[in-house]
């Protein structure tokens, strides 16, 4: 008795080879009610699958495959390679160097082969006519990577625009405004997509596009990209860069080490690809990852289709220039963040933050000041905390080294009546500069634009509401804004794999412009790069005591929350004594700032799982060298910014050396 063929189930099933052949070997959907009419054919025949007998019965076994380059698209051949080989078919790679008259040589030769059954392409030109032999000879045609603006080729391609559009985003989301792409061939479907999707981004976030900061590379050499990137860096100084081809990614990071330009310290950079070192350079480079297993998949399966409705033994011959109606596919990119980016603080004013090796001195300058005898006075909001406390000494050991005294140092409490009385204190003592914290921004204004008059002001994290930029010398802060990103990260993937997650915050009810700005950022970012988690419940607290009864009250209303982001340690704490009270030590808490008692949580594994530290000795020295300047009449240093520590478990023994320069808490256990 003759053994049942595929075509045979195919004709008694009434479909076609191509749906018999995604049934048995699961390669793309099909409708249950058809997969299930083929089944029971097969179960019927007892037919048992072999490769001979798969849609590339004949003599047409051989799978074209032409890129411009081999290294791009290694993962796409292999993906290729392994969806099509169970079909009978092999995969022969060719390279084109993204040259039309190449491509055309190598099209001509498959063309006239025996042997080949479809290719598939990353067409180098950019127009569909050019493509029209290939049409009319009905060999079937799948592009892959770019694809052609009149649409009547088959294409499985990376989505360029959004790509472009949510990596741009993200780089305006960490305060960058000087944003460079560079892009491939001018005319190609990927160039024209990246600067779309680019141009979207900016308009998303009320900014000019700027032709001159797009970079058209059209060839790859790594020297011609590096004497581009080198001309385009000097004429456009920008704080961010993202590469929109793979291979230009490795000519841009020899052309940073050249220069001496450190990434993410001197300019943000993105890369592109799927390329295994992309993790193993220092630092890790943050890229955008096209999706080769479903384009791979896809444009197989695609083939596949073709060559079976252009097989005349399936019974299903279609007129030349169209097998089927022609489908365009495009496959969102990932976006793996790591450590090759930064946020770009700002101050009050909307001033870029200055970083704090520019506030190096002179000798002359140190001279000058060990010759002035001046005296400053220091007023924090609050104190009795390790942060208050490494200020402080990072503050005195810059000052007093080049003899400046300082005169005391007062801590309000939190209470704006009292820090007002304090500095009128601090006043009667004659000081040539006060450093200080408000207490709150609005209550304690009118003081500080009084004392403006006399003395010079630099504060520490926030400016006082209504206050001018020439009635303060300057503002020194962590970069709030990095420290909310950092945080609402944190938060964001320790529930990335969980369905739906249910959260709260408990965020600083006051008008400081830092903890308002690091407050927003963390929930902007949980928002919009975590679609499994929702925020249940915002609530405020103005005194620290307050968010142990806030934090009551929502675990009341919202039971089902699983984790919880407090503004900074200290209200953390009430929360957490609230928590143990209700019996809720399932919540996972972040928070900012890093001491003792909140260090002590996270290192045994008890509730919190991680926060952004502060580095309040380093944010002293800058204190101490902003106050320097200020006495010695610089005003251009206006808004200091230092880069915030992430603080997890694993981490935690290196943060707290690098932090406070001691050894761990004894009774803290560290595996």
């Amino acid at each position: 008795m003759k053994e049942i063929t595929i075509k045979d189930i195919a004709r008694q099933a009434g479909v076609s080879i191509a749906t018999v052949s995604h049934v048995i070997n699961s390669t793309r959907y099909v409708s249950p009610e058809l997969a299930e009419r083929v089944i029971k054919i097969i179960k019927a025949n007892n037919y048992r699958k072999n490769i001979r007998d798969t849609v590339n019965a004949g003599k047409r076994s051989q799978i074209a495959f032409l890129v411009p380059c081999l290294e791009d698209y290694v993962l796409l051949a292999g993906v290729l390679s392994g969806n099509l080989s169970r079909f009978g078919y092999v995969i022969s790679v060719s390279i084109t160097n993204d040259d039309v008259n190449i491509e055309k040589q190598l099209l001509t030769a498959l063309l006239g082969s025996k042997s080949t059954g479809g290719i598939i392409l990353v067409p180098s030109a950019d127009n569909s006519g050019y493509y029209e032999t290939i049409l009319n000879r009905t060999i079937p045609l799948v592009l892959v990577d770019r694809f052609l603006e009149s649409g009547n080729i088959d294409s499985v391609t990376t989505d360029h625009e959004l790509a472009l559009y949510k990596s741009t985003g993200y780089l305006i989301q960490c305060g960058h405004d000087r944003i460079v792409i560079i892009t491939g061939k001018k005319n190609s479907s990927p160039a024209r997509e990246q600067i779309t999707g680019y141009q979207r981004a900016l308009a998303a976030n009320h900014l000019p596009y700027r032709p001159e900061m797009v970079l058209t590379a059209d060839r790859y050499e790594e020297g011609i990209t590096r004497q581009l990137l080198y001309d385009f860096y000097e004429r456009i100084k920008p704080t961010a860069l993202i590469s929109g081809v793979s291979r230009l990614t490795p000519g841009v990071l020899r052309f940073l080490d050249d220069h001496g330009i450190e990434y993410p310290k001197h300019l943000s950079f993105i890369g592109f690809g799927n390329r295994e070192w992309t993790e193993l350079v220092d630092p890790p480079l943050t890229i955008i990852e096209e999706d080769f297993e479903t384009i791979g998949s896809a444009a197989a399966a695609r083939i596949l289709d073709k060559i079976a409705c252009n097989n005349p033994s399936a019974g299903n011959r279609a007129p030349p220039g169209g097998i089927t109606p022609a489908k365009q596919q495009r496959v969102q990119t990932g976006f793996l963040l790591r450590k090759s980016t930064r946020m770009i603080g700002r101050g009050p004013f909307g001033e870029d933050a200055i970083p704090v090796e520019r506030l190096a001195l002179s000798e002359k300058e140190i001279e000058d000041l060990r010759s002035g005898h001046f005296k400053i006075g220091i007023s924090f909001h609050y104190g009795n905390t390790a942060w208050t406390r490494l200020h402080e000494n990072g503050i005195r050991d810059t000052l007093e080294k080049y003899g400046v005294q300082v005169l005391s140092v007062t801590e309000a409490h939190f209470n704006p009546e009292l820090q007002v009385t304090q500095l009128e204190g601090l006043r009667m003592q004659k000081p040539d500069a006060i450093i200080a914290i408000p207490s709150d921004d609005v209550a304690t204004a009118a003081k500080f634009k009084e004392l403006a008059k006399e003395v010079k002001l630099v504060f520490i994290s926030n400016v006082p509401l209504g206050m001018e930029t020439d009635e303060y010398a300057s503002c020194v802060s962590i970069n709030e804004r990095e420290g909310g990103y950092n945080a609402g990260v944190l938060l964001g993937e320790y529930f990335k794999n969980h369905d739906k997650v249910h959260i709260g915050f408990i965020a600083h009810g006051a008008p400081f412009y830092g903890t308002h700005l690091r407050d927003g950022t963390a929930e902007q970012v949980v928002r919009e790069n975590y679609p499994n988690i929702d925020i249940v419940s915002i609530k405020y607290f103005y005194k620290i005591d307050r968010a142990y009864d806030i934090c009551r009250e929502m675990i009341t209303e919202h039971p089902e929350i699983e984790g919880l982001y407090v503004s900074w340690d200290v209200p953390a704490l009430r929360v957490i004594t609230a928590l143990k009270e209700l019996r809720r030590e399932d919540i996972a808490i972040f928070t900012c700032d890093l001491d003792v008692e909140i260090g002590a949580y996270l290192a045994k594994g008890e509730m919190v799982r991680g926060l952004v530290a502060q580095r309040p000795y380093v944010q002293g020295t800058a204190v101490g060298l902003a106050t320097a300047k200020a006495l010695l009449g610089e005003g251009k240093y206006k808004y200091i910014g230092v880069s915030p520590y992430v603080v997890q478990k694993n981490e935690l023994l290196k943060a707290w050396e690098d932090i406070f320069h001691i050894p761990i808490p004894k009774d803290w256990k560290l595996s």
